[in-house]
C-alpha cells in the first residue's frame, strides 16, 4: 500500500496502475 503513495506523475506515465494512485492522491488534496 505504501508503494501506491510514492509514485509521482512522471512515474504514472510508466505504469497506468501508478497513475491511478496519483489520481487518488490528487483527489485527497
Amino acid at each position: 500500500m505504501q508503494e501506491l503513495q510514492i509514485p509521482t506523475k512522471s512515474n504514472s506515465s510508466i505504469s497506468p496502475f501508478n497513475s491511478n494512485a496519483v489520481i487518488l492522491l490528487d483527489s485527497t488534496k
